[in-house]
């Protein structure tokens, strides 16, 4: 609902009081009403109406103003109330707009009633008098009444089936929620148990990983302290066959390697003699510190000093 329209049905449900309250409030900011200067708060409804359309500049229509002015009224005043909450907009507004439309119906249906009411005393009233007219007359007469409470009755009628056709509405409404409320919860129970088996399979593979890691320490440690060997030969050793060996390897001889080598730090020193010449592998027994252990060839090398075939 946009603020000119709501502004307009506002003012046609307000009391004289309140609206001749506010409309006074909205003159001091400069709510005006055409060809009443002075007391236009006594303008009739139907002018005051047209008057929310007026534009003022840099304020926007006079039903802005008309609004503002209603909200700031007495806590205690219902469609003050309503009007706050309109402006708030969003949910709010859409709930002022219901209890407008609650309102307007309430009016309709005491009007509605007082109008029966009265139809009602003028029926009996004028059967009294219609005693002394002809009995045509009085017939003519009631047959009118009957048909005025009739239409009346209708009205009822139609303001009910609407009733029932917005409770039906909210009820589907109702329970596309409920659906809806359903499926949420579905999902979320269905996070929360998919993020709990996360959690679970993390702690294992923070698990896994503490064990890897203690596991990678452990054959670090057995690798630096294991007995360091320098094996000469052409062919790369497999140093898993010797897990308990730091084993380097060399393919190829360099004279430069006599003073290159630290000799001492190593435990053995392995040669396969077919991979070097005579004097090579001479003066690499001379160089080693430690034990030496030749064989013909690599095969026979590595049984010799029992690998892990």
């Amino acid at each position: 609902m946009e603020e000119i329209e709501f502004s307009q049905r506002m003012v046609k449900v307000l009391n004289e009081k309140t609206l001749q309250d506010t409309l006074k409030k909205a003159g001091a900011q400069g709510f005006t009403v055409p060809g009443f200067s002075k007391k236009f708060y006594q303008a009739p409804l139907i002018t005051l109406i047209g008057a929310m359309k007026i534009r003022k500049r840099g304020k926007g229509f006079q039903s802005g103003i008309f609004l503002e002015c209603l909200s700031e009224l007495d806590e205690n005043i219902l469609e003050s109330i309503l009007t706050k909450k309109w402006l708030m907009g969003g949910d709010a507004r859409n709930e002022a707009e219901s209890e407008l439309k609650n309102i307007e119906v309430s009016i309709l249906e005491k009007q509605k009633k007082n109008e029966s009411i009265q139809d009602v005393f003028e029926v009996e009233s004028n059967i009294k008098e219609d005693n002394k007219e002809n009995n045509t007359e009085v017939i003519k007469k009631q047959k009118e009444r009957i048909k005025k409470l009739q239409t009346i009755i209708q009205n009822y009628k139609i303001i009910n089936d609407n009733y029932k056709k917005e409770i039906e509405q909210l009820k589907k409404e109702n329970n596309k929620l409920e659906l809806k409320n359903a499926e949420i919860l579905k999902d979320r129970v269905l996070n929360e148990e998919i993020i709990e088996k996360l959690k679970v399979e993390i702690e294992k593979q923070k698990q896994q990983n503490v064990e890897m890691r203690n596991e990678i320490e452990s054959y670090k440690n057995i690798h630096e302290n294991a007995p360091r060997i320098l094996c000469f030969s052409k062919k790369e050793i497999e140093r898993e066959m010797f897990p308990f060996y730091n084993i380097e390897c060399i393919s190829q001889w360099n004279k430069d390697y006599i003073k290159i080598i630290d000799w001492i730090k190593y435990y053995e020193i392995w040669i396969a003699e077919n991979d070097f010449s005579y004097s090579e592998t001479k003066t690499i027994k001379s160089a080693a510190k430690g034990k030496v252990i030749t064989a013909r060839n690599f095969n026979m090398l590595i049984t010799k000093v029992g690998g892990n075939n």
